[in-house]
């Protein structure tokens, strides 16, 4: 009877534990579906109402840096005796007229001064970097990578100098500044060339100008220009190299968000709304930077698109 009874109670107590476990999985299953069903009702509410952009009129500047290398007329001067050099004026650089005293050497043996002055208007500075010399046209044009790896050494006031010795150097004044640059082969570049000008900077803040180009050069993809700076300021002789920007016009167009540009196939779209509709157009343009798109062809200031192009669809969609 005992067995019976235990036998009794264990089955109740199976039965119940399988309906806790059935209601369990009943509920969950009732639960996920729920879920499943706002998911898939979220989606198509999204999808029919997507965040929107307004495309803004804008322009952009288009602007390409390089690097170029400078070429300048230049005499090294040299000390007459040995003792200790002296720079009246400083070690520059700094602009001289003809006559103007450069450099003072107190002999070492006598109580001599030596003065070494300018014989042409120009700027003076009170270094050298290695390259006097040797650094010209010729042996620059026909080099197929050219850099500067010398630093420009500067000559203390007071420094003791054996003579024969270098004490800096003059760039007669005026004169007209030249430089090598290597520039990628671009379409507005091309036209530029055409016209034996290109247009530079030297900050993004300057004034434009133009320079003329003397010898042109293709080397792979790059093109290699001989110019004729319009400009030869001062302290632009602490180095032969030089940062400039490669001026190619102002480009017009709306800008939109970043993210309602998808690339696809090779080509620019966008999804434009039209009346009720989403539909899908092609665009050309480029990135501004910080999440912005400039489109130059394609869209017009103050039409609409969809802000997240990558989950975009084209269909009918609710504005309201």
């Amino acid at each position: 009877m005992r067995r019976r009874r235990k036998i009794k109670k264990s089955n109740k107590f199976l039965y119940k534990t399988l309906i806790k476990l059935v209601y369990a999985l009943c509920v969950s299953c009732i639960i996920a579906g729920s879920v499943y069903v706002y998911m898939m009702w979220y989606r198509r509410y999204s999808a029919a109402r997507p965040p929107l952009a307004s495309a803004e009129g804008g322009f952009y500047l288009d602007e390409t840096p390089f690097k170029a290398v400078l070429l300048w007329q230049e005499k090294v001067l040299f000390s007459p005796a040995e003792g200790k050099v002296f720079y009246p004026k400083g070690i520059g650089p700094l602009f001289v007229g003809v006559n103007e005293t450069l450099a003072v050497i107190e002999s070492k043996d006598t109580d001599k001064r030596f003065y070494i002055r300018a014989k042409k208007p120009g700027y003076f500075i009170a270094g050298l970097d290695g390259y006097e010399g040797q650094w010209n046209y010729i042996n620059l044009w026909n080099n197929a990578g050219i850099s500067v790896n010398r630093k420009l050494k500067l000559i203390k006031n007071g420094s003791s100098v054996m003579k024969g010795m270098p004490v800096g150097k003059l760039i007669p004044q005026p004169q007209q500044l030249r430089a090598i640059a290597y520039i990628g082969s671009l379409p507005a570049l091309e036209d530029m060339i055409k016209d034996r000008k290109i247009s530079i900077k030297m900050e993004k803040s300057s004034f434009a100008f133009d320079a003329d180009i003397e010898a042109i050069s293709q080397t792979g993809s790059l093109r290699k220009i001989y110019l004729v700076l319009p400009f030869f300021p001062l302290e632009i002789v602490r180095s032969r190299e030089i940062n400039l920007i490669l001026c190619m016009g102002e480009k017009r167009g709306v800008v939109i968000p970043e993210s309602a540009v998808l690339m696809q196939g090779g080509k620019l779209w966008v999804y434009r709304v039209e009346g009720d509709e989403v539909v899908k157009r092609k665009v050309m343009g480029l990135p501004l930077g910080k999440g912005k798109f400039m489109v130059t062809e394609g869209l017009k200031p103050g039409e609409v698109v969809v802000k997240n192009a990558s989950k975009a669809r084209e269909g009918v969609i609710k504005l309201w």
